[in-house]
């Protein structure tokens, strides 16, 4: 047993503690690579300043090498959104000058209001024709059966619903009348879908 509790000796601090055999190969190791996460005085420290002064703002900062690509290519695209100076501004120019502000003067979508103009007309004429018909045939039957009312109610249902079929029809028109006028970043809707 005594021979075992030698072997501890042996082993003393074998991690690396004071007076056991690693204790001097820790210390060696720990003297060259110093502060090898770049702190002071360790190799990598150096190595690590090097590199700093080299990629400087590396993201297009002040002294960087991406800073002067940077301001070339802003120089380069100026307003790109079609601003004051930029490749686009001109092109935005150019498509305004086809489209034109006024879309009521455009060929396109002046003949497009124009036919929702008269499809509208025709629609109310319809209603109104068929209303008065609806009207008339209850007025005569009220006339004859007075007492009933259902024949009233009946006729006020039938205009109704029609009253509400026009404007339907109608604001579906106008819907469309809207969006063949509409401006979509500057050019017409039809422009935009190829019509």
């Amino acid at each position: 047993v005594g021979d075992l509790t030698d072997v501890g000796g042996l082993l003393g601090g074998i991690g690396g503690g004071e007076g056991g055999p690693l204790g001097a190969i820790t210390g060696i190791i720990g003297g060259i690579t110093g502060g090898i996460g770049g702190g002071e005085g360790g190799p990598l420290g150096s190595i690590t300043d090097i590199i700093g002064g080299i990629t400087g703002g590396i993201g297009g900062g002040e002294g960087g090498p991406l800073g002067s690509i940077t301001d070339i290519i802003g120089g380069i695209t100026g307003g790109i959104g079609g601003g004051e100076g930029g490749p686009l501004g001109a092109i935005t120019g150019i498509i305004g000058g086809f489209t034109g502000g006024d879309l009521g003067n455009n060929p396109v979508t002046g003949v497009i209001q124009s036919g929702i103009d008269v499809l509208q007309g025709v629609e109310s004429l319809k209603t109104d024709i068929i209303n008065t018909g609806i009207s008339t045939v209850g007025g005569a039957i009220g006339s004859v059966l007075p007492g009933v009312h259902p024949v009233t109610d009946l006729t006020n249902l039938g205009t109704l619903t029609f009253e509400t079929s026009r404007d339907t029809v109608n604001g579906t028109l106008e819907a469309i009348s809207d969006l063949a006028g509409a401006d979509i970043g500057g050019l017409p809707f039809l422009t935009v879908c190829g019509h």
